[in-house]
């Protein structure tokens, strides 16, 4: 779904940020991973907003 060309980049980052989000929300998450898990998610915000 992610490399798919015939979706523009902006919707393959918001894509990738609704799923990277949902997998965070998990309360058996290690706060090392989510930490992890919303600096990939502020990448993407990037790509998504140009």
């Amino acid at each position: 779904m992610l490399q798919d060309p015939k979706q523009s980049l902006a919707v393959r980052a918001a894509n990738a940020i609704s799923l990277l989000d949902e997998v965070a929300q998990d309360p058996n998450m290690p706060s090392f991973a989510r930490v992890t898990l919303w600096s990939a998610v502020s990448e993407l915000e990037s790509i998504r907003e140009q």
